[in-house]
């Protein structure tokens, strides 16, 4: 009776086990995965950087996916994370949503040049 009881009871917890993991994590067991992200303004250089990061990535990782959620400022795209309708944003890095979330990518635009002096040789 007593191991009855027992096999009873452990079937329960492992059961109670697979339907919090079923609740609490269900991408895990889902064949695709979707990354709700707000691009900031159409046009924008984020937007254009996450478009192209989307085609590569269908490409590389079918079963990822990007949906993107473009927005009118880089202001609005930050609400949008804090606020949870996204999982990731394009923001500012001085905006105080960079701070609060983690920070993936830091885009810049770096302009470099050289100046080469160009000198005549004798013969």
């Amino acid at each position: 009776m007593s191991r009855t009881l027992a096999i009873v009871g452990f079937l329960i917890l492992v059961a109670g086990a697979i339907i919090a993991a079923w609740t609490g994590h269900s991408w895990m067991f889902s064949p695709n995965y979707t990354i709700r992200i707000a691009t900031g303004p159409i046009g924008s250089d984020g937007q254009k950087f996450i478009a192209a990061l989307r085609r590569e990535l269908a490409e590389q990782h079918p079963r990822v996916r990007l949906a993107l959620t473009e927005t009118a400022t880089l202001q609005e795209s930050a609400e949008a994370l804090q606020d949870g309708k996204v999982d990731l944003a394009v923001v500012r890095s001085d905006h105080p949503a960079a701070a609060s979330g983690g920070t993936l990518l830091i885009v810049r635009r770096s302009i470099s040049f050289s100046w080469l002096r160009h000198t005549r040789q004798s013969r």
